[in-house]
């Protein structure tokens, strides 16, 4: 199958298109990000379900990051030029979960969900890496020290989180166990 949905034509950088997001599945539906028109759910036969706006956006390279599931939530995360930010969705209806404020910037990483001592994480690497609770949405670490422009989705191996910034540097080993500035 195949399903259009409308949106407005934004700028496109020639060698990210418009879709450079990865679509993510929990089996029975498909979630898609788009700079517009923003976070699609539909199910696995193509009926929409949901569509949620979250532009527009500052970006000369387009909005790369892709959205992930965790537990009964979408996340989406849109650093950009403008008022950043990280949201969940409920997968199902699309209602908005939470919203946190991020401090913005050109970052293109994936958030990544972990499960650190019993405690569900979604910890996004940017210039400043940040852990954020996954049922409130609310800030447990963080790290500033990385560069503009992060690109690579942080790692969990073995109870750390591997982050750099991409080529050049610098690279990080993050126990998530740590609380506040770290």
């Amino acid at each position: 199958w195949q399903k259009r949905i409308d949106g407005e034509l934004t700028t496109t950088y020639p060698k990210s298109g418009l879709a450079s997001p990865t679509p993510v599945t929990d089996g029975d539906h498909i979630y898609a990000f788009f700079d517009s028109p923003g976070l699609v759910a539909v199910d696995k036969n193509g009926n929409l379900m949901w569509v949620r706006n979250l532009g527009p956006f500052e970006n000369a390279y387009n909005m790369t990051s892709s959205p992930v599931l965790c537990d009964d939530m979408v996340i989406m995360k849109c650093d950009h030029a403008g008022p950043s930010f990280i949201v969940a969705f409920d997968r199902i209806t699309g209602k908005e979960m939470w919203r946190t404020e991020r401090a913005g910037g050109l970052h293109y990483a994936t958030p990544l969900v972990i499960e650190h001592a019993g405690r569900k994480q979604i910890v996004v690497n940017a210039e400043k890496i940040v852990s954020y609770d996954a049922g409130t949405g609310e800030p447990i670490w963080w790290y500033d020290g990385m560069k503009h422009a992060t690109t690579p989705t942080a790692l969990y191996h073995d109870g750390l989180v591997y982050a750099t910034s991409g080529r050049n540097g610098p690279s990080m080993a993050i126990d998530p166990g740590g609380h506040g500035d770290i």
